[in-house]
């Protein structure tokens, strides 16, 4: 017998049973990377998390025969449909056993939920800020999860949905550099130099935390307005970037943000671009088990020889013109002057794709989101 219950997000217990699902799932898996344990907690934290500021969302949890095998979250982002004129529902943190059954019967009660907010769309996967990661993983099994500002899973789920009726949507890219055998170009050099000038462009970089702190602002706008699942654009988004300004920067900061790899570049005075540098965490928190403290996080910052990239690139008006030029021998100088490794780039737009392919560096693994009308 199958049966869905909903996740009382009051009782620590039904919580705790919520998060350490994908623990048992992924027991001894080597590619699955453990989330930090209190961050996977906070998505059910209806009163500390940003996203129930302005947003809503529950949780699922599918038993057969008294056993948990599947568990899902179910998100209306207000501010996105808003400012984007649509009534999407997203669906977030799917794991699950190879069992079509359930599957479908977890995601109907996701369908049912979503029309009873007069919503006629549900995608994802999708999370609940700019530090989650969007999509599937659909290629690129054989490689390790880098962060958990992207995802890994098995196999089976992308047919999981598929067998469900949900489409596949364009993919998201990841790339992962060994940072001593590679070398741009000599003729990126000479772009990054002739777009400098030509836009008359400076960075804003930083050594410390400290030294980001008058820029918070500037650097949460960019994040909303580059990827934020708040939906930039609007009032209300507006109002929820500033009033999560404080949590999202603890959330940023837990993630492993390394702010010499963090920079805005202004155009005169005008920030229009921006590089999201983030510690590659993943051996530490498989040695804790996502139970990383934040002595040792800090650590790991100040030790990490490798580094994520989640944000990189340019507001609309200044894509399209070479300037992922500039970012990229920026980037190159910076890892090298810190002894970088290596790095990886996690799930970038088509344009951002294009400049990759055309100075070599090659894609490791793909993720796709699917919707599903309805």
């Amino acid at each position: 017998m199958i049966t869905v219950e909903q996740v009382d997000t009051q009782s620590e217990a039904q919580v705790r049973r919520f998060v350490n699902f994908p623990y048992r799932l992924y027991a001894d898996h080597p590619h699955w990377l453990p989330p930090p344990y209190d961050t996977a907690a906070l998505y059910l934290n209806r009163q500390q998390h940003p996203f129930y500021h302005h947003s809503d969302a529950d949780f699922f949890i599918a038993v057969r025969d008294g056993r948990d095998v599947a568990r899902l979250a179910v998100l209306e982002n207000r501010p996105h449909n808003q400012a984007n004129k649509t009534h999407e529902a997203w669906f977030y943190l799917f794991d699950g056993e190879d069992d079509l059954t359930a599957t479908g019967l977890l995601f109907e009660h996701a369908a049912d939920w979503a029309r009873a907010r007069h919503l006629d769309k549900l995608e994802g996967p999708k999370g609940f800020t700019l530090l989650d990661g969007i999509g599937m993983l659909v290629e690129g099994f054989e490689y390790p999860q880098p962060s958990t500002m992207t995802s890994y899973n098995y196999d089976y789920y992308p047919r999981l949905l598929e067998s469900l009726g949900f489409e596949g949507q364009d993919p998201l890219l990841s790339y992962h550099v060994e940072v001593a055998s590679f070398q741009l170009p000599a003729w990126i050099n000479d772009i990054a130099t002739w777009v400098q000038q030509h836009h008359d462009l400076t960075i804003q970089s930083f050594a410390n935390l400290e030294e980001m702190l008058p820029w918070a602002s500037h650097l949460l706008q960019m994040g909303q307005a580059m990827f934020s699942s708040v939906g930039a654009g609007s009032a209300e988004a507006a109002d929820a970037a500033e009033m999560d300004a404080a949590v999202m920067i603890e959330l940023v900061v837990k993630a492993g943000l390394m702010p010499q790899f963090t920079k805005l570049i202004l155009h005169r005075t005008e920030v229009v671009g921006a590089v999201f540098g983030y510690a590659n965490l993943s051996t530490a928190l498989r040695r804790t088990q996502g139970h990383l403290s934040l002595d040792d996080l800090f650590q790991e910052i100040q030790q990490a020889r490798g580094v994520i990239i989640n944000g990189f690139g340019f507001l609309p008006n200044f894509r399209l013109q070479g300037l992922n030029a500039f970012l990229l021998v920026e980037l190159e100088k910076t890892a090298r002057a810190m002894g970088i490794q290596t790095a990886d780039l996690i799930q970038t737009s088509v344009p951002v794709q294009r400049d990759f392919a055309t100075v070599g560096i090659q894609p490791r693994q793909k993720h796709r989101t699917y919707s599903l009308y309805l």
